[in-house]
């Protein structure tokens, strides 16, 4: 019962946060703290945030990147706030025993973080529209009716204030 209480408080938590940042985004007043950060340490970070969660739908994670690091001008805390976001959503969407992965590249001076999943998938025509505010696909489980669609419009607002862009 405990672990069911603190995981409900942590999404009503993420809610609130993320209408929160989307009304700041939509007034202009949501600033960025960049800093040189080396983004495996922000996505070590996102996994470790989400793990647990993975771990108790029996669900693999698996993660792959350069040796070296690949540093970015970024907000650190707004890029975790990404990828714990999309890592959720893998998660939420896939069934137990299924798979996740994420990889890290540089290409062209661009870093590009890739998630996959096992999971049901998005109808071809719904795909252009996931990342809109409010937006949610029809699915026919109960149990993933959750949210109320900012999650991924969050992800690609603060993707796009980074100078980045995100496609399904």
């Amino acid at each position: 019962m405990h672990e069911l209480i603190n995981r409900q408080v942590r999404q009503l938590s993420l809610l609130a946060t993320g209408l929160l940042d989307v009304g700041g985004i939509a007034r202009g007043q949501l600033q960025l703290q960049h800093a040189r950060i080396d983004l495996v340490t922000v996505l070590i970070s996102a996994i470790e945030t989400v793990q647990s969660d993975i771990s108790r739908r029996g669900q693999t994670l698996t993660a792959a990147w350069p040796r070296s690091s690949i540093w970015v001008l970024a907000d650190p805390n707004r890029l975790e706030q990404v990828f714990v976001n999309l890592l959720t959503n893998a998660s939420k969407y896939t069934d137990e025993g299924g798979q996740i992965s994420m990889s890290l590249l540089e290409m062209d001076g661009c870093a590009i973080v890739r998630i996959k999943d096992s999971g049901i998938g998005i109808a071809t025509p719904m795909l252009a529209r996931i990342f809109d505010l409010f937006m949610q696909v029809p699915v026919a489980s109960a149990r993933l009716r959750s949210g109320v669609g900012v999650g991924l419009a969050l992800v690609r607002k603060l993707v796009e204030m980074h100078g980045g862009s995100v496609t399904p």
